[in-house]
């Protein structure tokens, strides 16, 4: 090897770790590092790095010059496959001492599959093995959809990593074989397509063959996939080498025998793999599919078998989870699109190429990318499109799409390596720009607007346009320099002179509103509307619109403003939409058309307008344009409700009544015709084999077959059913359709009609149509599968369940009634099923021994405390004796070896105060935490300790404790409670067993008659000494907090009485800091009692004005103000005032500041004197009043001097400073024109 090879290999790799074209490891932070592998291309080591984790270093020997340009090839190579979980990935580069480099990789655990396969030697299940093969084919197809061939494939270069396929060196040891000595090639001759031998260039070197193809993957694929199923490589005897007769005997066509019991699908699969001719052999895609196939019959067939073989290996867990089709289809898709796309053009002219066009081609094509987004971000800017909400959407999704191409080849850039190359290159205006927006927007970085807004200036000093408009947005709004609207309207200026709309429409914004030093003109506006329409801003058509349809600025023009609405919305604009809605709804500029509105309505709606949602929900309403359909207005009122829409909300309250009336119309003969309900109707003579499989208090439960289809469904019925019965499965239907998209929740599909004989006319036999599962409850899974679950298993399902439950506490459903008996699994996933109609359905016809089935699951609160209602925290916790000492603080015992945070988190969870247990957002985020921090350790080792230990414990192992009985008494038992004596509910004599039927309803009536019931003897066992003081704990607790906030209120109201408000906020948490209060749960007790007087009301509005401890919101903080206003409260009536006054765009925000400021004046408060003077002074309460009469109709009320130096000297007896100068100055004034 030359120096100059070298030093242009050494080159190469300095260059591109200073550009970061990738991460470079320090390697005096690898310790620990041994060799685990050598071949021809080099070594392969473990290392340490930072002590945190393994990887792998490879390196590379005997260098020559195409050994270089491999190692750069299987670089872009490596990077375009990096994303699938089958192929080693590829993390950077380092140097060791001797400053040779080395690739570092993810590191496989598992060693080589021969070294794998020899391991687990026939333990391997044939699920196992065919999940193998799919992974392998997997891989191998990524690298044919990149246009990638492998040609080195064999079972010392695929890797296993937690049982997972890992595919390496592809790209480089195909090639590097050739510097490899002839044993070396002769150890691969049983996985070399054959073509290769028999297709000679000459006689005299049967190796030099044709090129090797994806055909040639596919046969190695085929040997692979034998020898997965054998554990042994291809024609191996222990202690001979394959020769050049094996050469001869391959190329005529000998090959492996099928090992024994081999599933015939698989058998056949390998063999047209290694088919001799190429033609004959499947694609590698039809590999995958294929073995998907077979994989996926595998499970079906042995579905109640699969949770014992998962756990028949010591350390083994197999993801039998197959991805879905589309996602080969994606990576074909994207493969076209990537960057490296070119791999095709590089590879047929790497010869041809030196290592500074390579790093030239990649420099190229992020200066191409670069400068294509920033025209992209100057197009939707000018064309108004650039909302502030949405700018880094824009800037992801056109990255995203392949919209950049240099000549014929596609180039798709991530943000975040566009990001680094930007830092790397500020030598254009262009990129100077372009990292300003990224620090402005937050792209693969922070937030920073000082950053930003400095970046723009620099590049405005080019004459920027781009960084012109952006340093006047940054003084307009004041994001990283002092707001400055008047500097703001110059640069925009600048802007607009130069014919860009984006300047030209916030000109026209400036002028429409007004801002201090620039008047409201609304001609200005219109005409500045009108050049940035002509310029294609489709905001300033819409502005332009509204003047013309108001008159304002110009004159009223409707059919002008039609147009202008329908170039908005026709450029996709949602406002636009909404807008052009309104005008075909009521005839402006065009004639009524309720069809078009409707749809002008519903293309708005999808894009998030508001307005636009609540005008589509009228129209369902009265059935204009659209069929008239009661429950999509109410969803409508419901989303426009949500986001502040007041109409909206006091539309839906009146629909939700109308609606409890019309609910009945569902189940009262009408279904067919009733468009209540949005659910499929299932023909119940459709139904085949169908079989009672359960049945409680509710009623019975059906497996059966739809039509021709192999798909079982459940059929659930209910039990006497009366009008109150029917209300609670509407209510269940409603609360299904809530949460249907959760993967734990059982589905609901329909319903359906029994067509029985002898039903009531009035009231039909109604079903549910749901999901079928097959494994059965929780309670009945525990009972034959715990021997064999990991805690990793437990933890997983335990994880399930909650999220499950906090998807249900989102929707704001409370199940009520949960129990392992009506948890539902299937295939290790948990179904959670019975939630909102169990707890309130009303049934008497169980008995009494079955209803103490539920009760350590009860929330012990609702026993002890006849006012509480269950709610989101309640306990998920057999006889009557059992309910009592539940009460008293009886808990299970933990099960020995149980890993202490998991036993942390249940007795939380069932803590006897649920103001101490964790929301379920939390229990599922410390169950992730528990499984992640448990993923790396033996835990199946422990597991078998455990099992030992309590495999003869009836509390583990006793279907008693995990079945639950049929609660249908309970509500009859709760009502004879009274009856009771404490001694006959504790010799009860109860028996448990043999009991399966469901248990929901019951909790329902504990909850409803509890309060009936004389429990005198319970609650004597209630009342002792520390729980009172508990209580009183509480009291103390919330007491302390009560006082806090009224210190804080009077902070405020001496602050800013005595004209000392200037940096309010600061001095607000100064005064909590050195009071020593916590901010924090300050905010936190307001949020949730805000509405406690009138002082927590104003206080909360406060913390949301100012941002404290939350985020800052005006509108939130001005509601609260409002409330606490209509309680007379001086404080919020100043604050209104205030806004009032900040929003001085229209006399009668003028007028709304001067009454409320009037308010606070006449209370005698400074605050309100001062202000009251000011606008009495200007035409604002007693110093404020005094400077609205000052200026008079500028503020909204007639100008009164002597008014305004009456409120003025008000305000100065009491001290304010503010007051007293003005008050000298118009005394000065006064006394001048007498």
């Amino acid at each position: 090897m030359s120096e100059n090879i070298k030093n242009e290999w050494i080159d190469w790799i300095e260059e591109a770790i200073t550009k970061e074209y990738f991460k470079y490891y320090d390697y005096s932070q690898f310790s620990d590092v041994s060799v685990i592998g050598t071949g021809g291309f080099g070594k392969v080591y473990r290392a340490n790095w930072k002590n945190s984790k393994y990887l792998a270093l490879k390196s590379f020997s005997n260098f020559n010059n195409a050994t270089a340009k491999e190692v750069v090839h299987e670089l872009k190579l490596q990077r375009d496959v990096d994303f699938h979980n089958n192929i080693i990935s590829f993390y950077g580069i380092t140097a060791d001492e001797n400053k040779k480099y080395l690739f570092v990789l993810e590191y496989a655990d598992g060693g080589t599959l021969k070294q794998y396969l020899k391991k687990y030697l026939n333990n391997l299940t044939w699920d196992n093995k065919f999940n193998l093969a799919y992974q392998l084919a997997s891989a191998v197809s990524c690298l044919h959809n990149e246009g990638i061939v492998h040609r080195d494939l064999h079972s010392g270069n695929v890797l296993v990593h937690q049982n997972n396929i890992k595919l390496a060196d592809f790209g480089l040891s195909k090639r590097l074989g050739d510097a490899t000595t002839q044993s070396t090639f002769f150890g691969v001759i049983p996985y070399i397509d054959p073509t290769r031998f028999s297709k000679r260039k000459n006689s005299t070197d049967p190796i030099i063959v044709y090129t090797l193809n994806k055909m040639s993957d596919v046969y190695s694929v085929g040997v692979l996939l034998w020898e997965i199923s054998s554990y042994r490589p291809p024609f191996y005897t222990e202690g001979e080498s394959y020769d050049v007769s094996l050469v001869v005997e391959i190329s005529q066509g000998h090959r492996e025998t099928v090992v024994p019991n081999t599933p015939e699908e698989y058998s056949k699969l390998y063999i047209e793999c290694w088919d001799g001719e190429p033609c004959n052999r499947p694609t590698i895609n039809q590999v995958v599919e294929r073995l998907k196939t077979i994989l996926m019959k595998s499970i079906i067939l042995k579905t109640n078998s699969i949770a014992g073989n998962c756990f028949s290996l010591p350390e083994f867990e197999m993801n039998f989870l197959i991805e879905d089709n589309s996602s080969i289809d994606n990576i074909s898709h994207n493969s076209l699109n990537s960057l490296h796309g070119q791999i095709s053009q590089i590879i047929n002219n790497f010869d041809a190429m030196n290592t500074q066009e390579i790093i030239d081609t990649l420099a190229t094509d992020l200066e191409l990318v670069a400068n294509k987004l920033e025209s992209f971000i100057f197009k939707i800017t000018n064309e108004g499109k650039n909302t502030l909400g949405l700018r880094k959407q824009y800037i992801f999704d056109y990255l995203s799409k392949n919209e950049l191409s240099k000549g014929a080849v596609p180039v798709t850039i991530a943000p975040e390596e566009l990001f680094k190359w930007l830092l790397c290159h500020q030598n254009k205006p262009t990129y100077i720009f372009l990292l300003g927006y990224f620090y402005y927007l937050g792209i693969e970085t922070n937030i920073n607007h000082k950053k930003s807004f400095d970046l723009f200036f620099d590049a405005s000093e080019s004459m920027h346009v781009l960084s012109q408009y952006f340093v006047g947005e940054c003084y307009q709004l004041g994001n990283g320099v002092e707001k400055k609207e008047k500097i703001a309207f110059e640069h925009f200026k600048r802007v607009a002179k130069k014919g860009h709309a984006m300047g030209q429409l916030k000109l026209g914004t400036i002028y429409d509103k007004g801002i201090p030093g620039i008047r409201k003109n609304s001609r200005k506006a219109a005409n500045w509307y009108e050049k940035a329409a002509d310029n294609g801003n489709n905001l300033a058509k819409y502005n332009l619109a509204f003047m013309y349809k108001d008159g304002t600025g110009v004159c009223k023009n409707y059919k002008k403003a039609f147009s202008l609405f329908k170039k908005s919305a026709e450029n996709g604009d949602p406002d636009g939409m909404s807008m052009l809605g309104y005008c075909y709804n009521n005839g402006v500029g065009t004639p009524i058309d309720k069809m078009k509105a409707f749809e002008s309505y519903q293309k708005a709606v999808k894009l998030g307008n508001i307005s636009a949602q609540y005008n589509l929900a009228l129209m369902y309403e009265a059935g204009e344009g659209i069929e008239k359909d009661i429950d999509e207005a109410i969803y409508w009122y419901k989303k426009a409700s949500e986001q502040g829409d007041r109409d909206a909300e006091n539309r839906l309250k009146l629909l939700e009544e109308i609606k409890k009336e019309d609910e009945m119309i569902l189940f009262k003969g009408n279904f067919h015709n009733s468009k209540l309900f949005h659910i499929k109707h299932y023909e119940y003579n459709h139904f085949k084999n169908i079989q009672e499989i359960g049945i409680g208090g509710f009623g019975k439960v059906y497996r059966a077959k739809w039509k021709k289809s192999p798909k079982y469904f459940a059929l659930k019925s209910l039990l006497n059913i009366d009008e109150d019965a029917i209300k609670e499965l509407v209510n269940e239907i409603e609360l299904q359709r809530e949460v249907i998209f959760h993967d734990n929740i059982i589905n609901f599909y329909g319903i359906t009609i029994s067509d029985q004989e002898n039903q009531s006319n009035d009231i039909k036999k109604y079903l549910l149509v749901m999901e079928y599962v097959d494994g059965g409850s929780l309670s009945h899974y525990l009972k034959e599968n715990f021997k064999n679950l990991t805690w990793k298993d437990k933890f997983n399902l335990a994880n399930q369940l909650a999220s499950a439950v906090s998807c249900l506490h989102d929707e704001d459903i409370i199940h009520r009634d949960l129990h392992s008996n009506n948890v539902l699994i299937s295939k290790n996933i948990i179904k959670l099923a019975d939630f909102g109609l169990s707890k309130r359905i009303e049934e008497t016809t169980q008995k009494k021994k079955d209803i103490f089935g539920v009760v350590p699951y009860i929330d012990p609160k609702k026993f002890s405390n006849r006012s509480y209602s269950l709610n989101k925290k309640k306990g998920e916790s057999y006889d009557g004796s059992l309910a009592i000492q539940i009460i008293q603080g009886l808990r299970e015992t933990a099960v020995p070896d149980t890993p202490v945070e998991y036993v942390k988190l249940y007795t939380e969870c069932w803590n006897d105060n649920p103001d101490n247990r964790p929301s379920t957002h939390d229990v599922v985020e410390r169950l992730n935490f528990i499984i992640n921090q448990k993923q790396d350790e033996n835990l199946d080792e422990k597991l078998g300790e455990i099992t030992n230990q309590t495999e003869n414990k009836d509390t583990i192992l006793n279907s008693n404790n995990f079945e639950v009985s049929s609660h249908g008494e309970l509500s009859k038992m709760i009502q004879d409670f009274d009856k009771m004596d404490v001694n006959q509910i504790l010799n009860e004599n109860i028996t448990l067993n043999n009991v399966e039927k469901s248990s929901r309803g019951e909790l329902s009536r504990i909850v409803q008659d509890f309060d009936k019931m004389d429990t005198k003897e319970i609650m004597e066992s209630m009342t002792s000494t520390s729980e009172e003081i508990i209580n009183n704990k509480n009291i103390s607790s919330e007491n302390d907090l009560i006082i806090k906030v009224n210190k804080i209120t009077e902070f405020i109201f001496e602050v800013l009485n005595k004209r000392n408000s200037s940096n309010l906020k600061q001095k607000i948490l100064d005064y909590i800091n050195n009071q020593k209060m916590n901010s924090k749960e300050i905010c936190n007790w307001l949020c949730d009692n805000q509405n406690y007087n009138s002082n927590s009301i104003f206080l909360f509005g406060f913390f949301n004005f100012y941002g404290i401890e939350t985020i800052k919101d005006n509108e939130k903080s001005i509601n609260l103000f409002i409330n606490a206003s209509e309680q007379d409260f001086i404080l919020a009536q100043y604050f209104i005032g205030l806004y009032y006054q900040s929003e001085y765009e229209t006399s009668e925000n003028k007028k709304l500041a001067f009454e409320y400021y009037e308010k606070v004046a006449n209370k005698d408060c400074a605050i309100g004197q001062l202000m009251v003077g000011y606008c009495y002074d200007c035409g604002l309460a007693m110093c404020n009043l005094g400077f609205c009469y000052k200026y008079g109709k500028s503020v909204g009320i007639e100008k009164d001097i002597d008014k305004a130096i009456y409120w003025y000297k008000k305000a100065t007896e009491q001290g304010d400073l503010s007051a007293q100068i003005e008050l000298e100055e118009l005394t000065k004034k006064s006394d001048f024109f007498m």
